[in-house]
């Protein structure tokens, strides 16, 4: 990966060291590849631009290069739909592509959707050089950064030095795709072992993918061998992923600290600094990291939304409401795009009444067109409708209109009785929270009771349960022994002894059949014993089964993309040994 030419000059005075791009490993030489010709007749490509004549342009040159097999689109969502159906192997894309999605959006959601096979090369192509575009490139790491105008021998270099590594990694790239992990992590062992220049791309791979299959002891001391070697961005990054999951936030946070300090746009570093810090309780300076990283890079539409979200809890409503317009803006057309902000927005800015007549009546004219607006994109969803209503009898309130807030909170109420499932933890609290302001303790019991059945043991569920309602929620025993088992059976895995972590698993499923972490670490379990035992095929029945248990996880869960990921391989794994 790599950008050719200068850096812009505005975007190179940012730079403290060279290290700043370096940790991306985007910062290549363009010399010659050697005497290997590569060929293009074999592979598929997909060129994405708004311009017809330019299209036609580069679909000449890649002609020329050899390439039979050539796809076109016009816009950002064309492109995808294109790669729902079909894995290209060289995907060239325009960064503005008028309205609708960018070419960053593009490829934030083919990664976010798993529609880019480990082999295919993403090269991004602009004439425009911004701060902020070129830090959004920057994030999402696309294979090239390349500046119009270029001709065909510019092409040609910047594809030949991709598939000089693309090849060289063809073997992990075509076992990961397959979905054999075993078999990733030899291979990439005997990549290292063979002292390839690629090693450092397969050590890459293999912590992550140890990370990945829950082998966090592994994974760590692999993350922190090659931090003692060298300053690597993603390796720093992996090492303090692994500190804050394990419950070392403050060994996370003095490592992180430290690599900001060297790697100013290590933006990542400044996420992960800003996770401990809450871990630790420290959310002023969470936001404060937050809103120096968006600075940098602010079309992060997750950041923008962390920040937001930060912002709120600590009642800085003139922030909060920056970042949750940023992110309504920025998120129109993203695969991250989500309705939570819109009604946080809407949340922050009844907050901000209180001012001039006309400050007022600007902020509550902005306040109903962010609903019209959630209401539009997401018509017919009924926990949207009924949120939207308890937004409006907030306002109502606020604006001291009792009947109209009343009559809106009823309406609310109603929704919610007619909902086939459980919200999420946070969005139960926030609704939870909102019916008993309103003077509903009874819709908000409800809507926890209800939360509770699927995530018993969330900690701060419970906590906020009890907070709310307020009184004393006893204790579910039953649930209360699941999560002991669980933890047990975390234990038993981390060490390796994948019969009794299942043997812990299968007692905690029997008590809580819907928790979804429990269900999730059995169907890891199941999984991995079977390729260890790919005789065994009723486990992979087993998995499936089990999954089937969480199949309502909302999208916004933070574990649907383990759940998703889980679900494919297991799938997969069926279709290979006909179980």
């Amino acid at each position: 990966m790599w950008i050719s030419g200068a850096l812009p000059g505005h975007l190179a005075r940012t730079q403290q060291k060279f290290h700043d791009y370096l940790y991306l490993g985007l910062i290549w030489t363009d010399q010659p590849c050697g005497t290997i010709v590569y060929t293009y007749s074999d592979k598929s490509f997909l060129i994405i631009d708004d311009f017809g004549e330019f299209r036609r342009s580069v679909k000449t040159m890649c002609q020329q290069l050899g390439a039979v097999d050539i796809d076109q689109a016009a816009t950002g969502q064309e492109a995808v739909n294109q790669c729902l159906n079909k894995k290209y192997d060289i995907i060239l894309s325009d960064y503005n592509l008028g309205d609708g999605k960018d070419g960053q959006q593009i490829l934030e959601e083919l990664i976010h959707r798993r529609l880019l096979k480990p082999s295919a090369i993403f090269v991004m192509v602009t004439a425009e050089n911004s701060t902020a575009m070129v830090m959004g490139a920057l994030e999402y790491q696309p294979d090239a950064y390349l500046t119009k105008p270029f001709n065909k021998v510019a092409l040609k270099t910047r594809l030949d030095k991709l598939m000089e590594k693309k090849q060289a990694m063809q073997a992990i790239n075509n076992a990961l795709e397959a979905g054999k992990h075993s078999l990733v992590l030899k291979l990439c062992d005997q990549e290292v072992a063979a002292n390839s220049r690629y090693a450092l791309s397969a050590l890459r791979i293999k912590a992550e993918l140890l990370e990945e299959r829950g082998e966090l002891t592994a994974a760590y001391t692999l993350y922190s061998t090659l931090c003692k070697e060298r300053p690597l961005s993603w390796a720093i990054a992996g090492a303090a992923r692994i500190l804050i999951k394990q419950g070392n936030p403050r060994a996370a946070r003095d490592l992180l600290e430290s690599a900001t300090k060297e790697l100013p746009t290590f933006l990542d570093a400044q996420d992960l600094l800003a996770d401990a810090m809450l871990q630790l309780g420290d959310s002023q300076n969470a936001q404060n990291v937050l809103q120096e990283a968006v600075k940098r890079s602010p079309k992060a539409v997750l950041r923008q939304r962390k920040l937001g979200e930060v912002a709120l809890k600590n009642e800085d409503y003139p922030v909060a409401t920056r970042a949750f317009k940023q992110t309504v803006s920025q998120g129109r057309h993203s695969v991250f795009k989500q309705s939570d902000p819109y009604l946080k927005l809407a949340h922050c800015l009844t907050r901000s009444l209180g001012g001039s007549p006309v400050e007022d009546k600007r902020t509550s004219d902005e306040f109903h067109r962010v609903l019209n607006e959630l209401e539009t994109d997401y018509k017919g969803d009924q926990e949207i409708a009924m949120r939207s209503l308890l937004a409006q009898a907030e306002l109502h309130k606020t604006q001291n209109r009792p009947d109209d807030a009343a009559s809106a909170a009823k309406g609310a109420a109603k929704l919610l009785a007619g909902l086939d499932r459980a919200l999420p933890p946070d969005t139960a609290i926030d609704v939870a929270e909102k019916f008993v302001a309103l003077g509903d303790a009874d819709s908000a019991k409800q809507v926890l009771d209800a939360c509770a059945l699927l995530h018993g043991d969330d900690e701060n569920l419970k906590k906020q349960r009890q907070e709310i309602l307020g009184k004393a929620v006893k204790a579910d025993e039953a649930n209360d022994r699941a999560v002991e088992l669980n933890n047990a059976g975390a234990k038993f895995f981390e060490k390796g002894d994948h019969e009794n972590a299942l043997r812990n698993f299968r007692k905690a499923i029997e008590l809580a059949p819907q928790n979804i972490s429990i269900v999730l670490n059995m169907a890891q379990t199941l999984l991995d014993i079977f390729q260890a035992n790919p005789a065994e095929k009723d486990l992979l029945n087993e998995c499936l089964r089990c999954l089937e248990r969480i199949r309502h996880i909302s999208p916004e869960d933070k574990r649907y993309a383990r759940f998703q990921a889980l679900l494919r391989q297991t799938q997969q794994l069926k279709a290979e040994h006909g179980a």
